[in-house]
């Protein structure tokens, strides 16, 4: 629902309870019970509130505390619960036009190479490798990856990419490398990887298990060399 139709809503709120409660109000000034309590008990928004709802919601808050001050007036026992009902609809319009866009992503976390049960083709395997992914924020994710490979040499890479087939640039020592990434599903993501020295592609499905603790990443292409590549790699969440 709009923010106008919030506010159109929460006056409403606010002139219905004058209207219902203003032939009860007319003619007995306060209710019984509170006589002998001051002002400022009596009417617990009190011109404080009135003035911070101006101030915070412009024009709509001069309306607002325009009605609140002749309400006041005539009986201030409806007040509050008519302001109360006005204040909900604004505060859940407020927080749902300000929200940040973010990632909720089973994808997130540090995930940590499971190597017994990893295959390499061609070889050797790695002996160590972590990936951390994190939200970014604006729909992004950001893999940042750590590899011990099979000669002992590492390699840390890092990128940062929405789920919408858009290619990003790799950070990896320099090296031109782009990526895109695809939701095929809730549980199943395929990344496609451009490496641009010497020009090679490579396709890597990705499933995440119903508990979401493990994934299983399968990678496929044709290295420069002519081999062709099978990767299978099984990952933790740590």
């Amino acid at each position: 629902m709009s923010s106008g139709k919030h506010e159109r809503r929460g006056l409403l709120y606010l002139l219905v309870a004058m209207l219902h409660r203003e032939e009860d109000c007319r003619g007995r000034g306060q209710e019984p019970w509170m006589k002998g309590i001051s002002a400022e008990t009596q009417y617990p928004l009190g011109r404080r509130t009135i003035v911070t709802v101006a101030g915070q919601f412009g024009k709509a808050g001069m309306r607002v505390a325009t009605i609140l001050a002749v309400a006041m007036s005539i009986c201030g026992a409806f007040v509050t619960a008519a302001f109360s009902a006005y204040s909900k609809t604004v505060s859940a319009s407020a927080l749902g036009s300000v929200a940040p866009k973010s990632v909720a992503s089973p994808w997130i976390g540090t995930w940590s190479l499971d190597t017994s049960q990893s295959k390499y083709s061609p070889g050797p395997p790695h002996k160590k490798a972590t990936i951390t992914v994190t939200d970014a924020g604006n729909g992004k994710l950001t893999y940042v990856t750590d590899i011990t490979d099979g000669t002992g040499e590492m390699d840390h890479t890092e990128f940062t990419c929405a789920i919408d087939q858009t290619e990003c640039p790799v950070v990896n020592g320099g090296a031109k490398e782009t990526v895109s990434i695809t939701k095929l599903d809730s549980r199943n993501l395929r990344f496609s990887w451009k490496f641009h020295n010497p020009p090679f592609s490579v396709v890597m499905l990705v499933k995440m298990s119903k508990d979401g603790k493990t994934q299983v990443a399968m990678s496929k292409g044709k290295l420069p060399d002519g081999k062709t590549l099978a990767v299978t790699e099984v990952w933790r969440k740590s």
